[in-house]
């Protein structure tokens, strides 16, 4: 195991951060949620210590709420409206999440992330996922990586892979086992990220 700091444990969220949180996120209402997501935005300043308690406890447990991963709506959507809408491979997938799924996924990701960050655990060419890096820094590396390759006159061979659905290609227990061996993960972290990924399902919305 490298050596980094141990992160077993998530610190609680405060009613601002998650204030912040609630008010960038989209209006759009998942059919499971017990009221409109334009409705806790209006009454955000009473709802608010009741959310920051649940995101809070979900955090301090290590438990995702069962509900929240099975009851996740899919609905297909084409990709460009000139497309042929019966042609299944037209389409694309969005997930409707529950509000309070949308709200307890960032807070635990940006404990993680700045376990990433402080440790300096980024694997150097990694852009994605990553402040100030986007695919188009990629783009640019590999062109100056390319240039300076010819300008000392050596061979370039570039190869691409493209993963159809690469998020489905992951085993979650060699995930989980990365996490704990490069990232330092383990306890109340570990737990919830099992349980996060654990038991999910899904139902397509009409």
């Amino acid at each position: 195991m490298l050596s980094t700091e141990s992160f077993n444990s998530f610190s609680p969220g405060i009613e601002d951060e998650i204030r912040k949180v609630i008010i960038k996120s989209s209006d759009a209402t998942c059919f499971l949620d017990p009221m409109p997501t334009r409705l806790i935005k209006g009454q955000i300043d009473i709802l608010l210590p009741t959310i920051t308690k649940i995101v809070n406890e979900s955090l301090s447990s290590g438990l995702f709420p069962t509900d929240m991963k099975k009851n996740n709506l899919v609905k297909p959507i084409l990709k460009k409206p000139s497309l042929d809408s019966e042609v299944l491979n037209n389409y694309r997938s969005i997930s409707n999440l529950q509000f309070l799924s949308i709200l307890i996924e960032p807070a635990a990701v940006s404990r993680i992330t700045k376990q990433v960050t402080v440790n300096k655990l980024y694997e150097p060419p990694q852009s994605a996922y990553r402040a100030v890096s986007s695919t188009e820094t990629t783009i640019v590396k590999a062109q100056n990586d390319i240039h300076m390759m010819i300008d000392d006159k050596k061979a370039v061979i570039l190869i691409r892979l493209d993963l159809s659905a690469v998020f489905d290609t992951v085993d979650h227990n060699l995930l989980l086992s990365w996490m704990m061996t490069r990232l330092g993960i383990g306890g109340t972290v570990l737990t919830w990220l099992n349980l996060y990924l654990s038991g999910r399902s899904q139902s397509q919305h009409r």
